[in-house]
């Protein structure tokens, strides 16, 4: 893990991003005979988004994690990554909204949104909460809770942090906009207690259910593209190399969500 992580990781999720357009673009023109129904649901990982390294010489399993000490740089990185998070991941503007509203599940059916109560952007921590990653873990959660008391309900009498020394910026987030959740994935699930996923699951169920996904149709191969739902924030995996952990827990994440794509499927006929 390289130094300035957090910034590393605006980079790889601004790439990601453009990788997904890239990746759906075609799909809505594509002359396959067969392709009547698309869906999508994007999650992200990267490491903690702070200011910090572990330094390795190849002889070492758990080599020590080095944080960075200047809060103010911590806060910059963070907020300018929840900047991007924000503008990339959340609601689209009021003008950008199909013709079904954003509240409206798949295939014309009304749903009730639960506006406010629900964050767009929730951190899921996986890093253990002792020893140098819980040390991490905890610098973590301090900062991104600066950072959200800060620009959450900014009057005109407060001090933004900005991304740079020149001049404070009036960004602001919407209340309840981000959530922190730390699961210590090793202690929950130490000694094979796979089954104890399910509480992790539940626990992100308020945001699986309201952030939804993106779904479209096509009424024949050449027809224009109807799209009937949009996904509206996004769950970050954090972790410190966002390989093992992350993998199940997204899995974990990505098969719920299928199940409610297939389940929202219109009847056919046999």
């Amino acid at each position: 893990v390289q130094e300035e992580a957090a910034v590393q990781e605006e980079a790889a999720v601004q790439e990601e991003a453009a990788v997904q357009e890239e990746a759906a673009v075609p799909l809505a023109v594509s002359p396959l005979a067969h392709l009547t129904e698309l869906y999508g649901f994007v999650q992200i990982r990267g490491s903690v988004p702070l200011r910090w390294s572990s330094p390795t010489d190849g002889k070492t399993y758990a080599p020590r994690v080095r944080i960075g000490t200047d809060p103010v740089a911590q806060a910059r990185c963070l907020r300018a990554h929840l900047v991007d998070l924000m503008d990339t991941y959340g609601p689209p503007p009021t003008d950008a909204t199909p013709k079904t509203s954003l509240s409206a599940s798949m295939w014309g059916k009304k749903k009730k949104r639960r506006v406010g109560t629900v964050p767009t952007i929730t951190f899921v921590n996986l890093v253990d909460k002792k020893s140098d990653q819980g040390r991490l873990g905890r610098v973590f959660g301090e900062v991104l809770d600066a950072v959200v008391e800060v620009h959450q309900n900014t009057t005109s009498g407060s001090t933004s942090i900005s991304t740079s020394s020149s001049s404070p910026s009036p960004w602001t987030l919407p209340p309840q906009s981000i959530r922190h959740l730390w699961y210590d994935f090793h202690a929950q699930l130490k000694g094979g207690r796979w089954h104890r996923l399910v509480d992790l699951l539940d626990a992100v169920s308020p945001e699986l259910e309201t952030h939804g996904y993106f779904s479209a149709s096509l009424s024949a191969p050449a027809s224009p593209l109807r799209v009937h739902s949009l996904q509206t924030g996004v769950l970050r995996t954090n972790c410190m190399d966002c390989l093992d952990r992350t993998n199940v827990v997204q899995g974990i994440f990505a098969r719920a969500v299928l199940g409610r794509q297939l389940h929202a499927r219109p009847a056919r006929p046999p």
